[in-house]
């Protein structure tokens, strides 16, 4: 009873958030905020398993963010539909959009979007057996999140190349980080 308590309450929570940006998409302008509306739509439509409604919303927010020469915005859109991809098992449509998302935070120095987007490449790579290219973008998240003194992001960087290390078989390497 407990457990379909609490899942009938994120549900609630997750269909709440939606409700309360809907409405606030329906009121905004053609402006950044209505781009921050439309990533924020996106990912919250990801999470309650509407992918085709998360699709929807990332790609207007990819639109208007052009349309308004919004770089962050453009590049939050590029991950969000990244995501979408990965989700849907798309490996090869999110990491295409990972790596547009990154030069674009590399083009604006987003350091916590390209500590973010190194790490989503890193998932990628890691997910394909590809452990080299999976451990060279962990490390590069990692050294993001350093420089940004983020200890989530590091934390997270350091658990996955461990996991990296782990599956290689290289269990002290794994354990340290």
């Amino acid at each position: 009873i407990l457990t379909l308590l609490c899942f009938n309450l994120k549900s609630f929570s997750q269909n709440h958030n939606v409700d309360s940006l809907s409405i606030a998409l329906k009121n905004s302008k053609e402006d950044t905020t209505k781009v921050n509306l439309l990533n924020s739509l996106c990912r919250e439509s990801k999470n309650s398993g509407d992918f085709d409604k998360a699709d929807q919303y990332g790609n207007q927010a990819l639109v208007l963010s052009k349309k308004l020469n919004f770089r962050k915005g453009e590049a939050k859109a590029y991950n969000n539909i990244g995501i979408v991809f990965e989700s849907r098992g798309d490996a090869q449509n999110a990491l295409k959009n990972y790596l547009v998302a990154l030069n674009i935070r590399l083009e604006i120095a987003d350091k916590n979007g390209i500590a973010g987007s190194y790490n989503n490449i890193g998932n990628i790579y890691y997910s394909q057996g590809n452990y080299s290219d999976a451990l060279k973008n962990y490390r590069s998240s990692l050294l993001a999140w350093t420089e940004l003194n983020d200890k989530n992001g590091m934390a997270l960087s350091f658990m996955n190349i461990g996991n990296v290390y782990n599956l290689k078989g290289n269990y002290s390497k794994g354990l340290k980080n």
